[in-house]
């Protein structure tokens, strides 16, 4: 995907977006859900993917006392949140995050990484820049999204985001997947819906009675994981001599 055609899609899609985008903000509502069992007291919280703040402000309701920043590849999104709200937001790039290491106790992703191609990239940047035992909650839809309309899609499944956050050597990594049917008085209704969102491109130009009811069904991928130490580094110098850091064997003993 065309990182520039994504963020022109969304940036104009922002002053619809919150009227349009009734199914990502249930499946937001469910992962903020699952802050309740979690103990946590974030200092720091990255909202990743944040378009108009909608799920931002709700964090910075939950944990008022932590540092929250809104970030979007799209600008219009990051206006527009700006524009409604005292909270901070950042236009750039999710696979290249403008933070030092370290920065964040919770980074919270909802529906951005469909958006994504390199989910390895994605999740090595992500690891980076998550305190030690930062949390890492997200969402994003499986390949059985929108069957029924029979949209093609390079999503990935939970297995293999599964298998990406062990490989990152992320610590406890939990992928699970739910099936939400959403079900539209009018077919043009949810059509209108997906296209006014930003993250669809819906061709409805074909023949067919728009005013016909309809189902559709998303796969719902929810994945958790906490940046854990290092504890298998090595240090080799300019002779080949491999040195191992101390606290790494403490670590390990």
């Amino acid at each position: 995907m065309n990182k520039l055609n994504i963020a022109a899609a969304f940036s104009a899609a922002a002053n619809t977006y919150d009227q349009a985008a009734f199914i990502e903000q249930e499946i937001g509502q469910r992962l903020m859900q699952r802050l309740e069992y979690i103990k946590l007291n974030p200092k720091y919280i990255l909202d990743l993917g944040c378009g108009t703040g909608y799920f931002t402000r709700q964090l910075q309701s939950r944990y008022p006392s932590a540092t929250i920043i809104g970030l979007d590849i799209a600008f219009g999104m990051v206006k527009f949140a700006s524009n409604s709200t005292q909270l901070q937001y950042c236009c750039a790039d999710a696979e290249q995050l403008p933070f030092f290491d370290l920065q964040f106790d919770l980074i919270f992703s909802n529906c951005c990484l469909p958006s994504i191609d390199n989910f390895e990239l994605l999740f090595s940047e992500l690891n980076r820049v998550l305190n030690i035992d930062g949390l890492l909650l997200a969402t994003t839809f499986g390949p059985d999204t929108l069957q029924e309309l029979g949209i093609e899609s390079n999503w990935q499944d939970m297995h293999k985001i599964g298998d990406i956050l062990l490989r990152l050597q992320y610590k406890d990594p939990v992928v699970d997947t739910e099936f939400l049917t959403f079900t539209y008085k009018q077919l043009k209704t949810l059509l209108n819906d997906l296209n006014n969102t930003g993250g669809f491109d819906i061709d409805t130009s074909y023949e067919i009675n728009l005013k016909l009811p309809c189902n559709v069904t998303f796969e719902v991928i929810y994945g958790q994981a906490i940046k854990q130490v290092a504890i298998n580094k090595q240090y080799k110098d300019a002779l080949g001599n491999v040195y191992i850091p101390l606290s790494n064997i403490q670590n390990m003993t």
